[in-house]
């Protein structure tokens, strides 16, 4: 159980790095057993993703000239064996990043509120982890976002605690720890969001 343990740390310690399929993927030794194997493939798959506003997509996707759509990785094409380690996953693991992107993959799938509410909770902390840091850069800065689209999409798509959105992400626009610079992306997507109101924006380029 060695290799795994390595590769289980790897996801805890960099599972948010952008590099991290090319770490486990480091992993991936002819003499690693069948079951390590295959759970490491898994784990490469659900890093794979991209974050695009407020949802992940599938690292590649290629345009036939038939019209089809080929991509990689393909979660309708996700088996059971799969879904089924995911979620053990969900319920294992402490990383925030990972319990995030495990349960954002399973709602896509399944659409199930209770795994979008998980998710949900998961990039509220996300969003706090990131804006705590005693040295943001620009990486960090970037994770706040995505967290924050998904924080406020996946809330909008299950219609859990929207008021309660609203308010956080109003909060962080008023917030002086988040550096002005950042602060455009919040107001894009609050300028962009079904959630706010016309009488919520009000006073707003204070």
């Amino acid at each position: 159980m060695a290799v795994e343990k390595e590769f289980l740390k790897i996801l805890n310690e960099y599972a948010d790095s952008v590099d991290i399929t090319n770490r486990l993927k480091g992993q991936l030794t002819e003499t690693l057993p069948k079951e390590q194997r295959e759970h490491l493939i898994i784990e490469i798959k659900c890093m794979e993703f991209y974050f695009r506003d407020g949802d992940l997509f599938p690292n590649i996707e290629h345009f036939g000239n038939d019209g089809t759509i080929s991509r990689y990785p393909d979660i309708s094409k996700f088996t059971e064996f799969e879904w089924e380690y995911i979620k053990n996953r969900v319920g294992s693991c402490k990383n925030t990043f990972l319990k995030a992107r495990y349960s954002h993959l399973l709602y896509k799938s399944s659409h199930h509120n209770d795994l979008a509410v998980q998710a949900i909770s998961c990039y509220n902390n996300l969003c706090k982890e990131y804006l705590s840091k005693k040295e943001p850069n620009p990486h960090s800065f970037l994770l706040f976002c995505y967290s924050l689209e998904c924080y406020h999409r996946l809330t909008n798509l299950a219609k859990h605690n929207c008021d309660n959105c609203k308010i956080k992400i109003l909060e962080y626009l008023k917030n002086e720890q988040l550096p002005f610079v950042w602060k455009g992306n919040v107001i894009e997507l609050i300028l962009s969001s079904s959630l706010f109101k016309r009488k919520d924006v009000v006073g707003l380029t204070e």
